[in-house]
């Protein structure tokens, strides 16, 4: 707590904007799981991001916007002033949202993991991709060779608990339409952020049969 006594003791802490964040969730036990890996459950993949200043927010407030950590370095040389800040990273600043958190600056976010130390490489759970927009989570969980593809679509509005994968068995057909839809997008998501696999051949749609 040194640095925010000092700017409590210097008369600071009203100019100064203190970011808190962390790099993953915590599964808590939600579907019998504790800490941060291989799901894309909501408990998992909502980090919290913490904007502290008193001028800013006298009363505390909350967002519905979407942030992933692709979004913190525009953001901070943003906050900071720097010309152009999205022309340093592939995120966007949301700065707007700071100022105003009934704003927005993205529809979506997405997510991803890779397990580098204790699964095998072939093993599906340890490499996840995964898009959450509006009330919809989409996920593919894949080894590295490309064996083991599964999928998981969740809609959190009718679901909150996440536990009914509308993928498994046989998808109706406007859950087909809504799972190519946010494949697509997961896919350019990906080419965008140089995230794909690189050892096979990423599917440019998922298989609807």
């Amino acid at each position: 707590m040194t640095v925010l006594d000092t700017l409590e003791e210097t008369g600071l802490t009203n100019d100064t904007i203190i970011l808190r964040f962390a790099d993953h969730g915590e599964g808590g036990l939600s579907h019998g799981m504790r800490e941060k890996a291989y799901t894309a459950y909501e408990e998992m993949i909502h980090v919290p991001m913490i904007v502290h200043n008193p001028k800013l927010y006298p009363e505390p407030l909350e967002t519905s916007a979407f942030y992933d950590h692709r979004d913190l370095l525009p953001t901070i040389l943003d906050l900071a002033g720097i010309p152009d800040p999205e022309s340093y990273g592939i995120g966007k600043s949301v700065f707007p949202v700071i100022r105003n958190p009934s704003q927005s600056v993205k529809d979506h976010t997405i997510f991803s993991y890779d397990d580098v130390f204790f699964l095998p490489p072939s093993v599906s759970g340890g490499h996840i991709r995964a898009v959450r927009e509006g009330d919809w989570t989409y996920a593919v969980y894949f080894g590295l060779d490309g064996s083991g593809l599964e999928y998981e679509l969740y809609n959190i509005k009718n679901d909150l608990g996440q536990m009914t994968n509308l993928l498994h068995g046989t998808p109706i057909r406007d859950t087909k339409q809504e799972w190519a839809r946010l494949h697509k997008k997961l896919t350019d998501e990906l080419v965008v952020s140089a995230n794909l696999p690189n050892d096979f051949a990423w599917p440019l749609q998922p298989a609807l049969a």
